[in-house]
């Protein structure tokens, strides 16, 4: 399972399906589907407002976590396990 702190109100954890926790209330806030199998990476980017996600179905997705909603899908050919984004906002 991925988990990802995202600020001191919102955690995410990874399986299939991405779960946001709100630490306030201890429950679940809501949950993100589009992955169809194990979510190896989650990184918040755009100061939390945003979210890249990876897993074994190999699918890079980027997030509107405000909006809580799936912006783009990217398919690659072969198993992504990290991410990067340098502090200009450039992937690496």
């Amino acid at each position: 399972m991925s988990i990802r702190l995202i600020n001191s109100n919102l955690l995410l954890t990874g399986n299939a399906e991405i779960i946001a926790w709100d630490l306030q209330t201890m429950e679940q806030a809501y949950m993100l589907r589009g992955h169809t199998q194990f979510v190896r990476y989650l990184e918040p980017i755009n100061n939390g407002t945003a979210l890249l996600t990876c897993a074994d179905d190999m699918r890079i997705k980027l997030w509107n976590l405000e909006k809580r909603e799936l912006v783009k899908t990217w398919e690659i050919s072969d198993r992504l396990y990290a991410a990067m984004q340098d502090v200009n906002g450039k992937k690496n």
